[in-house]
């Protein structure tokens, strides 16, 4: 809902960085959530931790009610709107890559941590790592944001191809932890344009079911999220950790294939 309101509220020729701001936001909030809770819970107990989130949440709820102005729906969202939406190729072509993007980045990332231990990472330069790699994720979200006007295709390949290369890579050179770390960080950079580039490129589609297209957009990533991790702990039960990546791996070059080939229907 975030993602529709932020573009609804600046001109079309700013959308893309109304779109930026909403995810670097979510960026900044994974990046400092985790270590604020643990400081709260190390101050007071994991139930302050749970308390002060509550605060937060309460807070972010009177922001927005007294600094937003009211954003009147363009019409009444029905099903028939989705089916509509659907039902344009662009759309479903759309679809099938937030959903293999997604379903392979958390296919890996939900098992990112296994790779970290088994590279032998001391445990204190774990969070560290993780630190960076959320700081590097928000950087990477505003530094595309600057490139999707004109060079929206370019940028989600590159961020595709940069996705890929620490798929493949990390489970052959673990035993190798500064190589390990360098393509954690890597992984940072792609991730942190990748939801932009293809929220992006979903709102490009021509159609005069914005807020549908807008929904399907939030519904396909959160059902990819949910499939993906299932589907990777089926992989590293079955399989193993490293087969898992490399399936995450051959997805997102499925998928940036596509997107080579692709021609958008005018």
């Amino acid at each position: 809902m975030g993602l529709s309101v932020a573009v609804e509220l600046v001109a079309q020729e700013r959308a893309h960085k109304a779109a930026a701001a909403v995810f670097a936001g979510v960026t900044a909030a994974m990046i400092l959530g985790v270590p604020m809770g643990s400081l709260v819970a190390e101050y007071s107990s994991w139930r302050g931790a749970f308390v002060a989130a509550a605060l937060i949440a309460v807070g972010a709820f009177l922001a927005q009610w007294r600094l937003l102005p009211a954003v009147p729906a363009q019409s009444h969202v029905r099903l028939t709107d989705f089916k509509a939406f659907i039902r344009l190729p662009e759309a479903r072509k759309s679809i099938v890559m937030i959903a293999a993007v997604f379903a392979a980045h958390f296919a890996a990332y939900t098992y990112l941590a296994p790779l970290i231990h088994e590279a032998g990472i001391p445990s204190e330069a774990v969070t560290v790592l993780l630190l960076a790699y959320g700081v590097i994720g928000f950087a990477s979200n505003l530094v595309a944001s600057r490139f999707l006007e004109n060079n929206l295709k370019a940028t989600l390949f590159a961020s595709k191809i940069s996705l890929v290369i620490p798929f493949l890579f990390l489970p052959v050179l673990v035993i190798f932890p500064k190589f390990e770390t360098v393509l954690i960080l890597l992984w940072a950079v792609a991730w942190g344009a990748l939801p932009l580039c293809l929220n992006t490129w979903h709102r490009s589609i021509e159609t005069e079911h914005s807020e549908a297209a807008a929904a399907m957009f939030t519904l396909t990533a959160q059902i990819a999220i949910a499939v993906g991790s299932s589907l990777g702990g089926v992989v590293v039960d079955h399989f193993g950790l490293k087969a898992n990546f490399w399936m995450s791996a051959l997805i997102v070059i499925l998928s940036a294939l596509y997107l080579a080939t692709h021609r958008k229907v005018e």
